[in-house]
């Protein structure tokens, strides 16, 4: 039975600190971001996806946006920073709420973060990979040596 997306970060080694966190900190320091499949982009050959949605950020919201700044600080400040790509039933709004319907069980390292202004003009900060993704081996209990970049 294939691990749900809060169970995969916990056995990895950077468990959430609640079910509604979007990115956790590995045992090793490294910083781990949930991100959406829907919110890639491929620009002169190079994916980046959406880390943050500013235009939406309420009092609903406020416990994700100010976990996912401090995370985006340590990558920002030289902490090795990965993203856990994931998949949603449809937004009815972009930003909006989400139903997790599965992970991918392969880790992006991020190479830097920019600011990118997307089709509708908003403003927000986006995560450009490093190479290609990196397969999580399925036997947890494996020391991660690729972890530790």
């Amino acid at each position: 039975m294939a691990l749900s997306s809060n169970d995969l970060f916990k056995a990895i080694g950077a468990p959430l600190k609640s079910v509604y966190s979007w990115g956790a900190i590995h045992s090793n320091g490294n910083v781990i971001l949930r991100v959406w499949a829907d919110e890639c982009i491929k620009e002169q050959g190079q994916f980046m996806f959406r880390l943050t949605c500013y235009g939406k950020w309420d009092r609903n919201n406020q416990f994700q946006y100010k976990e996912r700044e401090e995370h985006i600080r340590l990558i920002q400040e030289g902490t090795p920073g990965f993203m856990i790509v994931h998949t949603s039933q449809p937004l009815k709004e972009k930003c909006g709420a989400r139903t997790i319907t599965g992970c991918d069980r392969r880790i992006w390292e991020i190479d830097s973060i920019v600011e990118f202004t997307d089709e509708d003009d908003d403003e927000d900060l986006w995560g450009l990979v490093k190479g290609k993704p990196i397969d999580i081996p399925g036997d947890y209990n494996i020391p991660w040596t690729w972890f530790t970049l």
